[in-house]
């Protein structure tokens, strides 16, 4: 698992296992906490609170994006915002080195080729009535994957 934190908010990455196998889909949850003694109302990204990226050996971040509305989502301590791993991106349909994102974005489940590889959970968000401040909150976990 890994995590960050800013103030009384905990971005938390969570995956069963640091090894797969090519082709075997991945599972994982990203979760935000709120550690106040309510809960709370903030702003975010309408098409995702959390945003799942995928990160080459290279460190280039291949995937993960999210529109700039604002939308209200409530968090309490008993209640994080808890999802899956949400692919995001895009591709160009012509261009012959974007054909592993068009494999990838258009797959209904979360699988990789052979590789090291990192996944990385990232919040971005304000308070309520989208007002500052800001607070980015970023996890990212080494996964494996084997022949």
């Amino acid at each position: 698992m890994a995590f960050d934190e800013q103030g009384l908010f905990r971005l938390e990455l969570e995956f069963p296992k640091a090894t797969y196998a090519a082709g075997e889909p991945i599972a994982g949850v990203p979760r935000l906490r709120f550690a106040g003694p309510g809960s709370i109302d903030i702003a975010g990204s309408g098409s995702a609170l959390i945003v799942t990226s995928l990160v080459d050996a290279d460190g280039r971040v291949l995937t993960g994006a999210a529109t700039g509305d604002c939308a209200p989502y409530t968090i309490d301590p008993a209640s994080p915002f808890t999802t899956g791993l949400v692919k995001s991106g895009g591709f160009l349909p012509d261009d012959p080195s974007d054909d592993f994102m068009e494999a990838f974005l258009k797959d209904p489940l979360f699988r990789l080729p052979a590789g090291t590889w990192a996944i990385q959970a990232s919040s971005e968000f304000v308070g309520e009535g989208c007002t500052p401040p800001s607070i980015k909150l970023s996890a990212t976990v080494p996964i494996v994957v084997t022949d």
